[in-house]
């Protein structure tokens, strides 16, 4: 019986150009409304949002293939939160700190990337 059991928030490869279409969604008119800057800084708060929903693929693949007990499994949950976390605040402190992109373009970017998270859950209630 395997303990770790993300169905919901499985995101498999077939989403990643509906990811894309979100981004490009916000993008293009970003590029009429802020500028170049704007584009620039949606595109990377998009990309970042995409590594984030990768790393959540691989962590739920290397749990679903290994069968562990509940403490084991647990652990590695956490692991993978915290590994994310660190991954993406030290985006988030490039993108804002060292590049000086828009900040709200940013976070607008990322949200869009990561609202694919959403989409299995909304298909499937229907």
């Amino acid at each position: 019986m395997r303990c770790f059991r993300a169905e919901a928030i499985l995101v498999n490869r077939m989403w990643f150009p509906v990811q894309l279409a979100l981004i490009g969604f916000v993008a293009f008119p970003g590029l009429y409304i802020g500028g170049m800057q704007a584009f620039e800084a949606i595109w990377f708060g998009g990309s970042m949002a995409i590594l984030n929903v990768y790393l959540l693929q691989r962590c739920q693949k290397r749990e679903l293939r290994v069968v562990r007990s509940a403490d084991k499994t647990l652990a590695a949950m956490y692991l993978c939160v915290l590994q994310r976390f660190i991954i993406i605040a030290l985006l988030f402190y490039a993108s804002l700190g060292m590049l000086e992109l828009v900040p709200l373009a940013v976070l607008v970017g990322f949200i869009m990337g990561q609202s694919i998270l959403f989409l299995p859950g909304l298909i499937r209630v229907k």
